[in-house]
């Protein structure tokens, strides 16, 4: 018999400090496991080249590739 294994991704934040060029964008979101209390930070970065400062954040995303996925730490 399989169970499933069910991950929750919440608190999801852009970084908007962390970005000088329109064309990437960085967030931040905690990961929470099944049997663990304490959620896990990761950070990732999404690039879209055609992407100025006036584009909308959903079409931001929707052409855009991620280009950094990096564990950080836990909350607690």
């Amino acid at each position: 018999m399989s169970r499933g294994y069910n991950l929750t991704i919440t608190n999801l934040e852009e970084l908007n400090f962390l970005s000088d060029s329109p064309k990437i964008k960085r967030f931040r979101f905690w990961l929470g496991r099944p049997k663990s209390a304490n959620p896990q930070v990761y950070i990732f970065e999404l690039t879209n080249e055609i992407a100025d400062k006036n584009t909308e954040l959903k079409d931001f995303i929707e052409n855009s590739k991620l280009t950094i996925l990096k564990e950080g730490w836990l909350i607690i």
